[in-house]
């Protein structure tokens, strides 16, 4: 098992249920240099600036909890 994998059920607190369907986002892998979400191309926009103004600032506490 990778680490992407034993963490997985982590990645799913990054987003909240609603958050999720709001945005049409779902955190689906988690590499050391990237996360990778789903989503529709109809909501890519939407869901790309969700990921960078509200998803980013939570993996930096992600991230503190390895250090």
């Amino acid at each position: 098992m990778s680490w992407s994998q034993a963490e997985g059920p982590r990645l799913l607190e990054l987003v909240t249920r609603r958050q999720a369907w709001q945005f049409r986002v779902l955190p689906v892998r988690f590499d050391p240099s990237e996360l990778m979400l789903a989503t529709t191309s109809i909501h890519l926009r939407r869901a790309l600036r969700f990921a960078t103004n509200v998803i980013g600032s939570r993996l930096l506490d992600f991230f503190e909890y390895w250090v």
